[in-house]
């Protein structure tokens, strides 16, 4: 099984869905997500099969939607650069952005997400960092570009 370095990963902000323009946003030290779970609904009835010992009935459940996650990255902020400039703007919008990470193994994953956040920190000992939060909406576009 082939293991991939996570140096190198990339979060891109595209300017509209249409032929997007993507640009990588700067300076990320880390980035999480995206992540989806399940949501389940319990269908036990009276007469469910008892599989369990002592004939205790097990629940059954099925899947019902799949909730998407949060997308958080750890950012060394820049207030001059155009990504961050362009992270804090989004946060006003109404609508989604799209939004790719981009894996130094070729892996892609497209999405549409809502800024949701973008908080920062002023160690006096320290520098100028932060944390964008972004949320969701849709299902993704996963897929593979060979690496160059």
């Amino acid at each position: 099984m082939a293991k991939y370095a996570a140096y190198g990963s990339e979060l891109q902000m595209g300017d509209s869905d249409y032929l997007p323009v993507f640009a990588t946003v700067a300076q990320l030290k880390t980035i999480n997500g995206p992540d989806k779970t399940p949501d389940v609904e319990d269908v036990t009835t009276h007469d469910s099969p008892s599989t369990g010992p002592d004939n205790v009935p097990y629940e059954e459940v099925i899947k019902t939607i799949m909730r998407t996650g949060e997308v958080s990255a750890d950012v060394v902020w820049d207030p001059d650069d155009a990504t961050h400039t362009a992270i804090q703007t989004a946060i006003d919008e109404r609508g989604p952005r799209l939004f790719q990470i981009i894996e130094a193994s070729g892996h892609t994953s497209e999405f549409h997400a809502f800024v949701m956040g973008a908080t920062f920190e002023r160690d006096v000992a320290g520098a100028l960092t932060g944390s964008i939060t972004l949320k969701q909406t849709g299902a993704p576009v996963e897929f593979w570009t060979p690496a160059p």
